[in-house]
C-alpha cells in the first residue's frame, strides 16, 4: 500500500512539474560596466524574473547566452541559488561577460548610430528534482553603457600609424625630428586631439627617458576623414648616447616613443596609446621607421 501511495505521489509531482510554465525575464532594471579589457566587457545586471505559476520554484546554476543579429556576444550567470515566489516577481543579480570582438565589423560600426542594442537572451537554470527551465526573451541595452568600450576597441584595432620621420636639425645637445602620423576616422562623429603624453625611451621596456614626442593639438579629424597629424620629436643627445653607446658604435640608435594621446569625441575623453619604434644613424642622419 505504501508503495502504491508513493507511486501516485510521484506521478502527481511529475504531472505538476510538466504543467509548470517556465519563468520569464520581466525586465532589465539596471546594468553597469564593471571592467573593460580590450574586447571583453564585464557587466553587472539587475533583472526581474516573473514566475507565473501557483507554486514557488527553487533554482540554481542559472546561465544564459546573449545574441545580436544571430551573433553570440557573450554569456552570463547567477552563481547563487534563488527562490522564485509563486505568482510574483523576483529580483536577481547577474554577471555578464560580453566579447565585442565577436561582432562583425560591418555590424559594429552601425552600433554607433543606435541609442540601444536589441539583444536576445536564452536562459536556463536547474530546478528541484533536476528539472531544467529554459526561456528565450529580448531586451535593449543602452548604447551609453557600451559606447566607451566600443570606441576603445576601435582605436586599439585601427591605431595611429607613423607615416614618415626625418631629421630636422642636430647639435651636441639635442636632435630634432619632424614627422606625420596618419589616422582614418571611420566613426560617425568628429575626433578632437587635445594633446599627448608621449615620451621617447632608449628601450622598448621603458629604460631611460631621452626625449619627448609632441603632437599638434586642437586638431579635429572629421568623420570619414583621413588626416596627417604633424609631430615633433626632440631627443636629448647626451642621454641617448650614454644609454645607447654600444648601439651607436654599431651604427644606429633605437628610439621608442610611447605614451597616451588625449582625444575628445562625442563629449567623451579617451586616452589612446601611441607606440613608434624608429632608428637613427648619427653619422648619416638616416631615420628608419621600424614599427
Amino acid at each position: 500500500m505504501r508503495s502504491f501511495i508513493l507511486l501516485l505521489l510521484s506521478i502527481f509531482i511529475l504531472n505538476s512539474c510538466a504543467a509548470i510554465t517556465a519563468p520569464t525575464i520581466k525586465s532589465l532594471d539596471s546594468i553597469r560596466v564593471v571592467s573593460v579589457d580590450e574586447g571583453n566587457v564585464i557587466l553587472k545586471a539587475h533583472v526581474t524574473l516573473e514566475n507565473p505559476n501557483r507554486i514557488s520554484i527553487s533554482g540554481k546554476d542559472l546561465h544564459f547566452g546573449l545574441f545580436y543579429n544571430n551573433t553570440s556576444l557573450g554569456t552570463g550567470k547567477c552563481d547563487e541559488a534563488f527562490e522564485l515566489n509563486a505568482k510574483a516577481s523576483t529580483p536577481l543579480v547577474l554577471d555578464i561577460e560580453m566579447n565585442l570582438d565577436s561582432i562583425p565589423g560591418s555590424l559594429r560600426m552601425g552600433l554607433f548610430e543606435m541609442d540601444s542594442i536589441p539583444l536576445k537572451v536564452k536562459l536556463a537554470f536547474q530546478g528541484k528534482l533536476g528539472f531544467e527551465y529554459t526561456h528565450s526573451g529580448e531586451f535593449k541595452l543602452s548604447m551609453e553603457k557600451l559606447q566607451s568600450a566600443l570606441i576603445n576597441q576601435y582605436f586599439n584595432e585601427s591605431g595611429f600609424e607613423m607615416k614618415d620621420i626625418k631629421l630636422e636639425s642636430t647639435n651636441q645637445s639635442k636632435s630634432m625630428f619632424k614627422g606625420n602620423i596618419s589616422f582614418s576616422n571611420k566613426l560617425p562623429f568628429d575626433i578632437q586631439i587635445l594633446g599627448s603624453e608621449v615620451f621617447v625611451f632608449s628601450e622598448r621596456s621603458g629604460g631611460v627617458n631621452v626625449g619627448r614626442f609632441d603632437l599638434a593639438d586642437s586638431l579635429i579629424i572629421k568623420k570619414e576623414e583621413t588626416l596627417l597629424i604633424p609631430c615633433i620629436i626632440t631627443v636629448d643627445n647626451m642621454k641617448a648616447m650614454s644609454s645607447g653607446f654600444g648601439k651607436m658604435l654599431s651604427g644606429s640608435l633605437d628610439y621608442y616613443a610611447m605614451g597616451p594621446m588625449h582625444l575628445n569625441l562625442n563629449e567623451l575623453e579617451f586616452k589612446v596609446p601611441v607606440s613608434v619604434h624608429f632608428s637613427f644613424n648619427p653619422l648619416t642622419g638616416k631615420v628608419i621607421i621600424l614599427e
